[in-house]
């Protein structure tokens, strides 16, 4: 092959190569960044799959992830499952849901109240802004969402939720 027939392959396969890797670079998009966590996420789940000693659950193990994948956000955002999501839907359906006057967060994986409405129903029943809610309605809060306690705490008027902020006080809101 004769000189002028290579520079003008190589010259060619630079051309090509270089078309191709700008190509690559220009075609990318912000959501790239989201497929590639989670083609990391179906290698984690599939991994647990073959290697985990017992048969996992994967339901729990998925719900488990969405959890924390929200929770991680802020200490509003939450994960409901369906049937919580239902429940919320309903109460907020309802014609007179009561309202609490709490406002909640999460803070050492327990819910804590961070404010507290004036005359409301939790001032009432002595909760201050501070308390941290061990359990509600006879439900350990340690992993619980705060839109888990929300709808725990929401109600009709008049009707009552027990909730623990230390075992030697418990409320009434």
């Amino acid at each position: 092959m004769n000189k002028a027939a290579r520079i003008g392959i190589l010259s060619l396969s630079v051309v090509i190569f270089c078309y191709a890797g700008i190509g690559h670079v220009l075609g990318r998009t912000p959501d790239d960044r989201a497929y590639k966590s989670l083609t990391v996420f179906g290698e984690v789940l599939q991994k647990i799959q073959q290697d985990y000693v017992d048969e996992p659950n994967m339901h729990l193990v998925t719900a488990g992830s969405l959890r924390g994948l929200l929770e991680s956000l802020d200490t509003q955002s939450s994960y409901l499952t369906p049937r919580e999501y239902t429940e919320y839907k309903q109460k907020l359906a309802s014609s007179t849901p009561g309202d609490t006057g709490l406002t909640l967060s999460k803070r050492f994986g327990y819910v804590i109240v961070i404010s507290v409405l004036p005359d409301s129903p939790g001032t009432k029943s002595g909760i201050r802004s501070g308390d941290i809610f061990e359990s509600i309605a006879g439900f350990t809060t340690r992993e619980m969402s705060v839109g888990q306690a929300q709808n725990l705490l929401s109600g009709q008027p008049g009707t009552g939720v027990k909730v623990c902020s230390d075992p030697s006080r418990q409320s009434d809101p």
